[in-house]
């Protein structure tokens, strides 16, 4: 039989339909078996990058009721306390509720504000492609000690916190120089790292743009609000953190002066951006837990302004350290060059 023979020969499967086709179908099969066993590096690193930012958009999205100062200690209990001491009334793996029940619960607030930092950080370097592989690896820890406390509590789904995991390994597995990020950027060549860094400057302004234009439009009735609109989309529980009129106006300010720094290739005002996101974000960690938070934000908004933070800051200064070097102001580069001197 010629069919088991190809297959029994490796022809493979698309290979057998190729041949078996008829003679008007076999270009289309030819072209199907192309796509199926060519290697697609750009699609690829697409992908893993759409990925990334999903990843970083979950944990950016959760960040909004882990909320300082009691972290739901209550009472009543809620939010974050419930999940952590779902791993003693509902133990997964023994000696991790021992951990929990003996060294985390009695030190609660010190977890709460560790738990914090460390989902504010993944959300950020996940969103910006900023030490991709550190952020990947701390992602799964993180899903695994999350799965060790709530995989056995009614109603929850096992299966999320293994897809969590093993989404976080896939991007650990990635080469970050080839998907687009602040690492890609970096690690590029010097004649293409400025226009890298350039494009991503552009995006990430007109997503601060935009985001600032929803929250201010959103916070027209109570401008100073502490708790602002919440741009998102509810259906999804996807969140873009929250800011009132005057957080939405920073947040537009922001946009602006990063879309022009990219567009124009602006250093200096892509640092200074950096900075006031920098300020803003302090500012709203200063003040939780006593009275009002400026600017209507929450912990999401912290994540999206760091966020904001590590790309203005390191792609900035990125551009400003090739500028230097190709307007010859570097002093290493400035003696590279044949018959050039130094000036002291």
């Amino acid at each position: 039989m010629p069919a088991v023979g190809a297959l029994r020969h490796g022809d493979g499967v698309v290979s057998w339909l190729t041949r078996a086709a008829p003679r008007g179908h076999r270009v289309a099969m030819r072209s199907l078996r192309a796509w199926l066993v060519a290697d697609h590096p750009r699609g690829g690193s697409m992908v893993i990058a759409v990925v990334r930012v999903t990843l970083g958009l979950m944990w950016l999205s959760n960040l909004g009721w882990k909320t300082p100062p009691d972290f739901g200690k209550g009472p009543p209990a809620y939010g974050l306390y419930t999940f952590v001491a779902g791993a003693v009334s509902h133990p997964v793996l023994p000696p991790y509720s021992w951990v929990i029940e003996q060294l985390v619960l009695p030190h609660y607030t010190v977890f709460g504000w560790a738990t914090l930092a460390v989902e504010t950080l993944l959300a950020a370097l996940l969103l910006t492609g900023t030490l991709t592989r550190v952020a990947a690896l701390l992602g799964i820890v993180q899903a695994v000690a999350i799965g060790l406390s709530v995989l056995a509590a009614p109603g929850e789904w096992p299966w999320s916190y293994v897809l969590m995991a093993a989404a976080h390994a896939g991007v650990l597995a990635a080469a970050p120089a080839r998907v687009p990020g602040v690492d890609a950027a970096l690690l590029s060549q010097r004649g293409e790292r400025a226009a890298r860094a350039s494009r991503q400057l552009v995006g990430w302004g007109a997503a601060a743009a935009g985001v600032g234009l929803w929250s201010a439009a959103g916070s027209l009735g109570d401008p100073l609000a502490s708790a602002g609109t919440r741009p998102g989309i509810s259906v999804l529980q996807l969140s873009f953190g929250q800011f009132n009129l005057l957080g939405g106006l920073v947040m537009l300010a922001l946009g602006a002066a990063l879309l022009t720094a990219g567009a124009r290739r602006r250093p200096g005002l892509a640092l200074g951006a950096a900075a006031v996101a920098g300020v803003a974000a302090l500012s709203v960690v200063a003040r939780w837990g006593f009275g009002s938070v400026p600017l209507g934000a929450d912990g999401g908004s912290t994540g999206l302004l760091l966020a904001l933070v590590l790309v203005a800051g390191v792609l900035g200064r990125a551009m400003r350290s090739d500028a230097r070097r190709a307007g010859g102001l570097d002093p290493a580069a400035t003696a590279r060059r044949p018959g050039a001197s130094v000036r002291g």
